[in-house]
């Protein structure tokens, strides 16, 4: 049996939105949520194989996970999350 392939609800944002309209309104939040909670979990499994790199690594790991390191210097910018705006 083949699993149904995931379809990623779309994306609305806070500008787009009227806030007297409670069902878009809650679609924006969700959509907000959801997307940081993908980037926190990105950020995650970045965080992983860099445990696993060094573990492996020995010695070299400064060098040999050099790379994996940048990445989660970089993604942890914007990886934060924070609350929606509050309703009027």
């Amino acid at each position: 049996m083949r699993s149904q392939e995931h379809i990623r609800p779309e994306s609305v944002s806070f500008d787009d939105i009227d806030y007297s309209d409670a069902k878009a309104l809650r679609s924006a939040q969700d959509s907000l949520i959801r997307e940081q909670w993908i980037r926190v979990e990105a950020l995650k499994t970045v965080r992983r194989a860099l445990e696993k790199c060094f573990q492996t690594q020995g010695p070299n790991q400064y060098e040999n996970c050099k790379d994996i390191a940048g990445k989660i210097t970089t993604s942890t910018k914007h990886s934060y999350t924070k609350g929606a705006p509050a309703t009027i």
